[in-house]
Formats: C-alpha cells, structure tokens, sequence
C-alpha cells in the first residue's frame, strides 16, 4: 500500500490534464500570474491563472512562481519571463508546440525499453506530459444536483444581478450615514423609527434624513438608506433610535449585483464545479449545467498470485488491493472508472484484455507486471499496442520505481502501468 501512495500523487497529476478542470495547455501562454492555489484535498494538483484562465503546473514551478509573476507556456513546459516590480528577462521567442495534428503527441522517437533510463518524478511528467495531448470526450447538460466535481464546458453568464436588491447583512436599523457623523455613547443621535421592512416582501418605505426603518439580516434595505446601524448599537426609547456610534456608508450592506452582475462570466469554462460554485448558479436560477463529459478509466490487476477480496488465498497468494485503491483514487477525480479484472501474467490475455479497454477506454490503468522479470509481461505488451508506446519506464520513487506511462496511437488512450502489491 505504500507503493500506492507515492504513485497515487503522480496519478492525480496526470489526471489533473485528462480531466479539463484547468485550459487546455496544448497552446501557447503568455500572461501575468494573477492567483495561485492548491486545488485537490490530496494538495497535489497545482494551480495558477493567467489572465483569468487556470492552468495545472508542475509543483516545483508552482512553488517558484508568485502573484504578479509574468509567465509564458510554450506547449512543453512553464518559465518565468519577469518577476513583479523587476525588468524583464530575456528569453527565445514564444513559438508554438509542435503539432501533427489534434490528439498527437508532439514528439516521436521517446519509447524506452525496461529500465534505460530512471527518472525523477518532476522529469517523469514532464517526459509524458510532452507526449500526451488528452482531449474532452464530448459535453452534456447536468442537472445542477448533481454537478458537484463536474467541470464546466462552457462560460456561464449571470442572467440577473446577485442579489437583486440591496440586501441588509444583519439585524437593525437602515438609516442615511450621514446622519449619524457625530454619534457616540454620551451624545447618541436620535432618529425616528418610520417603519419595518418584512422578510421576502418588497419595502415601499423611504428613509429621509433622521429617519430610520427596521430591516432584519437580508431584508430589503429601502430608498434613502445608504447603511444599516446594528442593534447592538442602538437603544429605543418611545418612538426614537438612539444610535451609539456613526456608520459609513455601505456598512452592513450588501449591494445590488456585488456577487454577479448581469452579464459577466460568473463560471468560466474549465472550472471544476465545487459546493460553492453550485450556490452560486442556484443563485442565480442556472439549474442545467453545462459539463465536459468524465474521462472513462479501465483499471486491471495482473498477477497470478492475486485473488479477490472475497476469496481466502492459498499458499503464496494475497488478496487484490490496487484495484480498489485505483477506482476509487479515479472516482474521487471525478472520472469514470470501471474494473476489468484480474489478469493472469501470459502476455496474450494482457494484450487482448488491453487492446479490448482501450476501444472504450480513454485510460487504462494496470498495477503489477511493469518489472524487468520473466513473468512482468506489460514492459512487452505496451509498445505493441500503437505509437509512440513507452513514454516512460522507470521512476526513482521507492517504492515504485519499474512505474510506466505510456501513450498509444496517437490518441487519446494512455496506460499507467503501476507496481503491484508485493513491488
């Protein structure tokens, strides 16, 4: 299992560009660095936004990178072009990657054969994420119940300002802020109270000068008011407020179209939906969400020593756990995943079981078999199943290290041959 947990941190970094939850970093970028933010509960998927566009970045350029920051992407890997408050430096003209057409990768010729060479894992997704071009599989209407972890295809504009009206954020009393200028607790200010405004009903009361109208917290702050005063900071005497304290203006509101305007971007296309993005549409009444459809993920286990959790293993056998503990890992990302088994180590049923996943698979996903010994078959079967095959053969994790990742027929199956439970 703590094989699984190491890969488990490249396994959502190479996801993090299956599944469109950022831009698709297949373009070129060149912009200012205007937030940054770790996005996944794992803290493993690294996020900056450049001109309003998140994009996925490995983590040690996420760790170099500040707010402010001027940055370019040139289809193969991030660079800082000039640091905030400093003259920019000089770097070769921004070209764009390489392309043989949608889904190729964008270099040949990068297949390695058992253990040619190890990499360390930054170098490791560098290496496949300069071969692998993942493209969304299609887009569908979502009911918004069930949009959560769903990612947006497409800008979604506010159809009405939110909130409709100036909105009181707490219990008290809406007054005119000049009014109250010199107000204290040994001289408050009187105002006459002239009305209350009801929950979910609109207010025709108008507040003159030293008047004031009762609104509870998200009532309708009514004309004339430019603030609400709360009540722990007033006392009533008759039909007069006293206030204790001088408000300014807007305190304790919150105004007409301050969460969205109408018309603007409130989601922009590539946003993975999170709880508070769901609020927001109800908000404003977007109950059909537009979404990329998931990533379909093949999981197999390989291994003539595996049985299934419900059956007792024999002598020199154990119980399959990289199955579950992949399908699962896959789901929490929000792809599809589906089991396809426990594959005997003869290198004819892996091949026909994988050629079969990837006809409605966009990953394959194997634990076990991707050594250097005589019964670890996929180092033989991968580079069979199209070009450029072996992307990667060898990573310098421990343990993990016989850890591949390939990519297969120009398109957009990709297999992510993982240690089994006894590597």
């Amino acid at each position: 299992m703590k094989a699984l947990a190491v890969v488990a941190s490249l396994l959502l970094v190479v996801f993090a560009d299956l599944i469109p939850s950022c831009e698709s970093q297949s373009r070129v970028v060149l912009g200012w660095v205007e937030d940054k933010y770790i996005e996944s509960e794992a803290g493993t998927l690294y996020v900056i936004v450049v001109d309003r566009a998140p994009y996925y970045v490995p983590y040690p350029f996420y760790q170099d990178v500040k707010v402010g920051d001027k940055v370019r992407y040139d289809g193969r890997k991030w660079e800082i072009v000039q640091r905030r408050g400093e003259p920019p430096r000089l770097v070769p003209p921004l070209r764009p990657p390489s392309a043989g057409g949608a889904g190729k990768p964008a270099s040949a010729g990068v297949g390695v054969k058992a253990f040619g060479e190890i990499l360390k894992l930054e170098e490791a997704l560098d290496r496949y994420l300069s071969v692998v071009r993942p493209r969304p599989r299609g887009q569908e209407v979502v009911p918004l119940e069930r949009a959560l972890d769903r990612v947006c295809s497409a800008d979604v504009r506010a159809g009405e300002d939110l909130p409709p009206f100036h909105r009181s954020t707490v219990d008290g009393y809406a007054v005119r802020s000049q009014d109250l200028l010199h107000a204290s607790p040994r001289d408050p200010v009187a105002l006459q109270l002239v009305g209350a405004v009801r929950m979910g009903e609109r207010t025709e009361l108008r507040v003159e000068p030293g008047q004031c109208v009762r609104v509870p917290t998200g009532g309708m702050v009514p004309a004339g008011a430019d603030a609400v005063v709360m009540q722990e900071h007033t006392r009533i005497e008759a039909e007069s407020v006293y206030v204790v304290r001088p408000v300014p203006p807007g305190e304790n509101v919150l105004h007409q179209g301050e969460d969205a305007r109408r018309g603007e971007v409130v989601i922009p296309r590539g946003t993975r939906l999170r709880p508070q993005e769901l609020g927001l549409l109800a908000g404003l009444g977007v109950v059909d969400v537009p979404c990329y459809l998931p990533p379909r993920v093949a999981v197999f286990s390989t291994g003539d020593e595996l049985v299934p959790p419900d059956h007792q293993p024999r002598p020199g056998q154990i119980r399959d756990m990289n199955a579950y503990t992949l399908t699962a890992q896959v789901a929490r990302l929000g792809a599809v995943p589906r089991f396809g088994g426990i594959l005997p180590d003869r290198a004819g049923t892996v091949e026909a079981a994988l050629r079969d996943a990837m006809r409605t698979a966009d990953v394959v996903l194997a634990s076990g078999g991707s050594s250097v010994g005589t019964l670890d078959v996929l180092g033989e079967v991968v580079p069979r199943l199209g070009e450029p095959g072996v992307v990667v053969h060898g990573v310098a994790i421990k343990p993990g290290k016989p850890t591949i990742l390939a990519f297969c027929d120009a398109v957009s199956y990709t297999h992510l041959t993982l240690p089994t439970n006894r590597e």
